[in-house]
């Protein structure tokens, strides 16, 4: 059994937050255990549905702002949990995580793999120089997208991989009503229709 931890900096609805919750409803339960862990008491909203698959969920009690004491919570998860792989998404997350596995003895630590969901110049400065001088830590860097990979500087880049997530096809279909929402919005039912949901930032290039 490889046991993972997710660890994320919030757990309310979001497109990293619901990768995570995906991953843990989709798992090979005979071969991999979830746990998750997240920095921010406030965002919870996915933890009843993540704990419904049988993930625990461990809040590390951080804060807005600069306040590292939730890596030394990290740290003692990650001793006493005994983790294979240690995921972390975000730069932030991430460099924390980093440092936390790193301070462990080598002989106990678990690999880490980080997902990058977010171009990089939508990251604040300071926290862009961490997650730079954290990255030889990585045993696995992943990028959400091409156009992800392609802002981070070259020495991120050179050790990214492009994983391209999916949805959940099945649940999706079981809630469409094709022809009632095409008719609510005047399309035809031969043209192609494309609809999104998400923050309209300039970084989304809708246009």
């Amino acid at each position: 059994m490889i046991r993972v931890l997710h660890v994320i900096k919030g757990l309310n609805a979001g497109g990293a937050e619901t990768l995570v919750l995906l991953a843990a409803a989709n798992r090979d339960r005979s071969s991999f255990e979830y746990t998750v862990a997240h920095l921010l008491p406030t965002h919870v909203d996915l933890v009843p549905a993540i704990e419904a698959e049988g993930v625990a969920v461990h809040d590390l009690h951080g804060v807005p702002g600069f306040d590292p004491r939730w890596v030394t919570r990290l740290r003692r998860l990650v001793a006493e949990g005994r983790f294979d792989v240690v995921h972390a998404h975000s730069p932030l997350v991430a460099s924390g995580a980093r440092l936390a596995v790193r301070s462990l003895p080598e002989r106990s630590r678990p690999i880490v793999v980080t997902t990058l969901h977010n171009v990089w110049g939508s990251h604040h400065p300071a926290v862009r120089a961490l997650d730079l001088a954290t990255t030889p830590f990585d045993s696995l860097r992943i990028t959400v997208s091409d156009a992800v990979r392609r802002s981070t500087p070259e020495t991120i880049r050179s050790v990214s991989v492009t994983e391209i997530h999916g949805v959940d096809v099945d649940e999706i279909r079981s809630r469409a009503d094709r022809d009632r929402v095409r008719s609510e919005l005047g399309v035809d039912d031969d043209r192609v229709l494309i609809g999104t949901i998400a923050n309209l930032k300039p970084h989304k290039a809708y246009e």
